[in-house]
């Protein structure tokens, strides 16, 4: 996205800029929204692989811990695709 916003800032092609930063964002968040969705269905089979443990206590804190953090994919997603366009 950085090499696409400097061509076109150069070309002064800037409603081809603000067309492909509304794509990028919509792409960002399809893809944050699905994989939200499966870390979130899938957090206890994570957890429990990750962690190696049968202790029902370390799987339900760290399914915890992904299912609360996977809320905020979505945010960093929408943010970094910002961020991409503005460093061209």
């Amino acid at each position: 996205m950085t090499t696409f916003t400097s061509q076109n800032f150069g070309a002064q092609q800037f409603k081809r800029i603000v067309e492909g930063s509304k794509q990028s964002c919509l792409v960002s968040i399809i893809w944050s929204i699905i994989a939200c969705v499966l870390l979130y269905m899938i957090s206890p089979f994570l957890a429990g692989l990750i962690s190696g443990s049968d202790n029902a206590m370390i799987i339900n804190n760290a399914d915890r811990y992904l299912r609360i953090s996977s809320l905020f994919i979505l945010f960093w997603e929408y943010s970094s695709s910002l961020e991409i366009v503005s460093r061209g």
